[in-house]
């Protein structure tokens, strides 16, 4: 397991460098996604093969997450004055942290106590599916910039 979480942190300071703007960068996590779901899909079988079949999109799964990490905070906070930036980081991350849950609640629910390999391909290809949504709805997003907050004095 601890090749998905270090991916993830490798993949985070990798993207905060690139310079790539958090729109892009959380594309790119929805297409890692797409594409860690479709191995899933197609690489897993019956027959236990963790270097070829689990461990590639494991990784995929990883860097996805550490760029998507990336994008959202900076992309969610960007337009914030200072003084909410905790306020809004903290939104973003709970938000993610239900994202999560709901996600491995439908795929559990899919996949259920599959005895059959065709339900994990279902519930694969649904994680695929929501990767391209992910992608879709972040190339639609529009950015706000940060307004000029007026400051306030007392009297006026």
């Amino acid at each position: 397991m601890a090749s998905a979480p270090g991916t993830a942190v490798v993949a985070s300071l990798i993207a905060g460098r690139t310079g790539f703007s958090p729109k892009k960068l959380t594309i790119a996590a929805g297409i890692l996604y797409v594409i860690a779901g479709l191995w899933w899909h197609s690489a897993l079988s019956a027959e236990p093969d963790y270097l070829l079949a689990y461990l590639p999109a494991l990784m995929l799964t990883g860097a996805g997450a550490g760029i998507g990490q990336t994008g959202f905070i900076a992309g969610g906070t960007a337009a914030l004055p200072a003084h909410q930036y905790a306020t809004g980081t903290g939104i973003i991350n709970t938000s993610r942290q239900i994202g999560a849950a709901i996600g491995v609640a439908v795929f559990v629910a899919v996949s259920g106590s599959a005895i059959a390999s065709e339900q994990y391909h279902t519930a694969w290809l649904l994680m695929s599916l929501f990767g391209l949504i992910a992608s879709l709805s972040s190339a639609a997003a529009e950015r706000k910039t940060p307004g000029l907050i007026s400051p306030v004095i007392p009297g006026e």
